[in-house]
């Protein structure tokens, strides 16, 4: 009989899709095999277990992330930064699983793309409205608190607004925070 030949390509695509629809936390070798309709050697010679498997995941799971934001922010239906924050959001209510396990979740090790992504962020703000890289800095990170607030509470079904809603309560709270920093600054 011909072994049958599952290829690592596969094996992470299976598990990517079991992660959005189950979570991580619900990932196995044993899941990821019946998914691929083989038995856990495959997965087995491909990696060397489930930990190596959840950090390519989590690397799918940042990427299929930017993409997501990078799309909505080419749609420029905001500003560019507001796109950023509403992408943030709306991916926590489209995508629940890959959310939990990018932002929920305690980092895996020696990753720092979203660190890259937050001085991208910084660097936007910085740009748009003339100010210091600091001054930058503690808005998006106010910002970040207020958008991940939001997103874990569509996440949790324990909000039910719209985007209309929560655009204007973007705009409310990006407002107020910039009018803040330039009393602090004597504007």
């Amino acid at each position: 009989m011909a072994k049958k030949i599952i290829s690592k390509e596969k094996i992470l695509n299976a598990a990517f899709e079991l992660t959005r629809k189950s979570g991580a936390e619900n990932l196995s070798v044993r899941s990821i095999a019946r998914s691929c309709d083989c038995s856990t050697q495959p997965v087995y010679i491909s990696f060397k277990g489930i930990d190596e498997i959840k950090d390519e995941i989590y690397v799918m799971s940042i990427n299929y992330f930017y993409k997501y934001l990078l799309d909505t922010v080419a749609r420029k239906e905001y500003p560019e930064y507001k796109s950023m924050g509403m992408a943030y959001v709306k991916f926590a209510h489209d995508e629940p699983e890959l959310f939990k396990y990018v932002f929920m979740t305690k980092p895996r090790e020696n990753f720092n793309s979203i660190n890259a992504n937050f001085e991208v962020s910084v660097e936007v703000i910085r740009k748009n409205l003339n100010i210091s890289e600091e001054a930058a800095r503690k808005l998006h990170t106010e910002m970040w608190i207020f958008g991940h607030g939001i997103a874990t509470m569509y996440l949790t079904d324990y909000l039910d607004i719209d985007m209309d809603m929560v655009s204007e309560m973007y705009k409310d709270v990006y407002s107020g925070l910039i009018k803040n920093l330039g009393e602090k600054n004597g504007n």
